[in-house]
């Protein structure tokens, strides 16, 4: 039948963002503003374009160390302040940040029915969080890597990432 629904699998995702020292460089040179602020502006964009009535969504904010911004939620501007009070400062702890993801999608807030996907917005400059995203894959738990700003590094991102296809920059 042609007006058959296509259903799918609802999800949970855990915006996983750095805001870090490095985060207040410049984007890119035809982009003129912090790569923060494109990270912002991305993460945004996403809330407007998931589908909140079926799919929840976490804000975690880190550098040196992560926080909680937001737990999991399907309503809008709860979201987006979270993502709007972020300010730039501290080192850039990406295995943090992920653990902190880890521990919303594997929360009692987290749906059994529903895919858990991080998605890291960062410059990737930062120590090894291999371990962090090996413990993500083994829960399976999606890892969708975005990288920012001329000077990322992408090595560290497509690594973090569950597939090769699962890093953007």
């Amino acid at each position: 039948d042609v007006y058959k629904r296509q259903v799918r699998t609802p999800l949970d995702v855990a915006l996983v963002i750095d805001h870090s020292g490095s985060m207040s460089d410049s984007a890119g040179t035809s982009i003129s503003m912090s790569k923060l602020d494109a990270a912002k502006q991305a993460a945004v964009a996403f809330l407007r374009a998931v589908e909140l009535s079926t799919d929840q969504v976490a804000v975690i904010g880190f550098d040196d160390r992560a926080q909680l911004q937001h737990e999991l939620d399907v309503k809008l501007d709860p979201l987006i302040t979270a993502i709007e009070n972020l300010q730039v400062g501290g080192g850039t702890n990406i295995a943090d940040g992920i653990l902190a993801g880890h521990d919303e999608l594997t929360s009692k807030r987290h749906r059994q029915d529903a895919a858990a996907v991080f998605i890291l917005l960062s410059d990737g400059q930062s120590s090894s969080a291999q371990s962090a995203a090996q413990l993500a894959k083994v829960r399976d738990i999606r890892l969708v890597t975005i990288g920012l700003g001329g000077d990322v590094d992408g090595n560290e991102l497509r690594s973090l990432s569950a597939a090769p296809t699962d890093y953007s920059f």
